[in-house]
């Protein structure tokens, strides 16, 4: 992100980019060398997506939003199964 940038439209934007990744592995024959490519590529940003949110977004959440410490709960263990089915999958 750029100094001065909005943290809100960055995380956004990945939230797009990484649905657009899914997008296009589902898009590619099972025994493709492309979705291996694109499953890793998946990986490398889900995790550098997640490692920005966690020291900023989910503690602000936890702290102002009404339930949400289960919230934040919850999209890091979505991150994690994510991340675990990127890994062991036969893309």
């Amino acid at each position: 992100m750029e100094p001065g940038g909005d943290a809100i439209t960055e995380l956004a934007a990945d939230h797009r980019e990484l649905e657009d990744l899914f997008s296009q592995i589902e898009l590619q024959p099972v025994d493709h060398p492309r979705r291996r490519e694109l499953a890793d590529r998946l990986t490398a940003e889900l995790v550098r997506h997640t490692v920005a949110e966690e020291p900023h977004l989910y503690p602000a959440v936890r702290k102002h939003i009404p339930h949400g410490a289960a919230m934040a709960d919850k999209e890091l263990a979505d991150h994690t199964r994510a991340e675990a089915m990127l890994k062991t999958s036969k893309t």
